[in-house]
């Protein structure tokens, strides 16, 4: 992965994280299955911030 692909990444990942944080702090409860479904949260999130950055590189080329 090229650095431009990992600083992109990150920054989408944040982006993300603003944006759907309040909604998932109002879903996910705070117990031992909120903690899995938060690791959840997180890996989907930085899954998702990964597949936009490949998709905007594929539409800046």
């Amino acid at each position: 992965m090229s650095v431009k692909t990992t600083v992109q990444t990150i920054l989408n990942f944040l982006a993300l994280d603003i944006i759907f944080n309040p909604i998932a702090n109002a879903v996910i409860p705070i117990n031992g299955i909120g903690v899995f479904l938060s690791f959840t949260y997180w890996g989907i999130l930085a899954l998702f911030a990964y597949i936009v950055t490949h998709f905007l590189n594929k539409q800046t080329r």
